[in-house]
């Protein structure tokens, strides 16, 4: 059985070039060796702010069926991150 994993960046472009990588790895690392890993393209991020509310608002209709999303937002503007998960959460979105 596949295990389909989304990365979601504050920024694709400058971001997912050491993300996807690095998460790939991870997940082989943790017994998940042929994990689909992707990196959010569309709707293209630019920023903390954008990112949260793309998954609020739209991911969640969009990417439901992946076992795994990980919102890897840059840690200088990572606030509201609890309330993030909870309004997912609401949404229907299981969290580990």
């Amino acid at each position: 059985m596949s295990f389909r994993v989304l990365i979601i960046p504050e920024d694709p472009t400058y971001n997912g070039y050491i993300l996807k990588p690095l998460v790939t790895h991870m997940l082989a690392e943790l017994g998940k060796p042929q994990a689909t890993v992707d990196l959010l393209t569309n709707p293209k991020l630019s920023g903390f702010e954008q990112a949260k509310e793309a998954i609020k608002k739209r991911l969640v209709d969009a990417y439901r069926y992946l076992d795994l999303w990980l919102f890897l937002p840059d840690v200088d503007r990572a606030t509201g991150l609890d309330e993030l998960e909870q309004e997912v959460k609401a949404q229907g979105v299981s969290s580990m």
